[in-house]
């Protein structure tokens, strides 16, 4: 599965992580999640304590989303795309093979949290369906700063993902 969301966007392809892709996930989320700096957060995933989707262009990784499975919602971990790469489709291909693949697992729902403060993907989450469904007061703290963000719950349900979702590759 591949896709652009226009003329300009470059095609790209999505497809389960491998162990060889651990290093390249995190060198790709350094910056953006404190919970994943090691490889070993996503070998667990990828080794079958979850998932790891990979959206790549060419050779380059640039978009990842982790999952956890549980026993009737599956949890988005991580969701995130290059910089350079976001609004060309990348992380939405992610969120539909996200919930495609819980879906084959039984799972009813998707769950994930956010920094109260990435508008970006909070607008992506809520397009795609994603409610609220409370707030961590303070949970996120930034290291640089010293300073406490609120983490926004947010889940969806989802019976009716599956009609529209190719969930071959």
């Amino acid at each position: 599965m591949g896709g652009a969301s226009s003329l300009n966007s470059p095609a790209y392809q999505l497809r389960m992580a491998r162990p060889g892709d651990a290093a390249k996930c995190v060198a790709l989320d350094q910056k953006f999640s404190p919970v994943f700096k090691q490889a070993d957060s996503y070998l667990r995933l990828i080794d079958g304590k979850g998932c790891v989707f990979v959206c790549e262009q060419g050779n380059k990784l640039i978009g990842i989303a982790a999952l956890a499975s549980g026993v009737d919602a599956a949890e988005l971990l991580n969701l995130v795309v290059a910089t350079a790469m976001r609004r060309n489709g990348c992380a939405l291909a992610l969120l539909r093979r996200a919930c495609a693949w819980a879906q084959d697992r039984e799972q009813t729902r998707m769950l994930l949290e956010i920094r109260a403060g990435n508008s970006s993907a909070r607008l992506l989450y809520k397009k795609f369906g994603f409610e609220t469904d409370g707030v961590r007061a303070k949970y996120y703290l930034d290291a640089a700063s010293g300073l406490r963000e609120d983490a926004i719950l947010m889940s969806k349900e989802l019976a009716s993902e599956l009609g529209n979702v190719d969930t071959h590759t």
